[in-house]
């Protein structure tokens, strides 16, 4: 025969175990989204670093050499930008895409303007913990209009760097 308090203390030991379950089943789901966002934040700077790579290379070559980017990003990024920090660019025009939301778009203009060490941006600025990145500021440099933003089409970043001799250039690829 089981005692009154036996009784009563196993409804509270089972709601006490489906408490525990469903902070662990909630835990499980924040540390996945967790690692997604850091997945997706080592992929951009896997492909900034990339760029960067490309850049010193063609730096070194022969002027007029040329290559075609083709990078894979993650698949909430909207644009790559560029801005002129070597002086080489004398269009003072700017190209940021009207792709991104109102709000996003000031964010974007923001950071651009204020920003004097930075020459990379990646859009939506929001998403990642780095908004801003630079690329050897002396050789890089967009070619036209200054910011440059590269429109990112499903999912490919795809832009043309070429040595123009002193500097290295980057454009759109068509």
């Amino acid at each position: 025969m089981k005692k009154k308090g036996q009784l009563f203390a196993q409804p509270f030991i089972i709601i006490f175990a489906l408490i525990v379950a469903i902070l662990v089943v909630i835990w499980g789901v924040k540390v996945i989204f967790d690692l997604k966002n850091r997945a997706d934040f080592t992929e951009v700077i896997a492909t900034i670093a990339d760029i960067r790579d490309d850049v010193n290379t063609y730096f070194y070559l022969e002027q007029g050499s040329s290559k075609l980017l083709n990078y894979i990003v993650p698949k909430d990024t909207k644009c790559i930008c560029f801005k002129d920090l070597s002086g080489f660019s004398d269009n003072p025009e700017s190209d940021i895409p009207v792709l991104c939301d109102p709000e996003e778009l000031e964010n974007l203009k923001k950071e651009i303007d204020e920003s004097t060490t930075r020459n990379v941006f990646v859009t939506p600025i929001g998403n990642y913990n780095i908004k801003s990145h630079d690329i050897e500021k002396e050789i890089l440099a967009p070619f036209g209009k200054n910011p440059l933003c590269i429109q990112i089409k499903n999912q490919r970043f795809r832009a043309i760097i070429e040595n123009k001799g002193a500097h290295v250039a980057v454009s759109r690829y068509c």
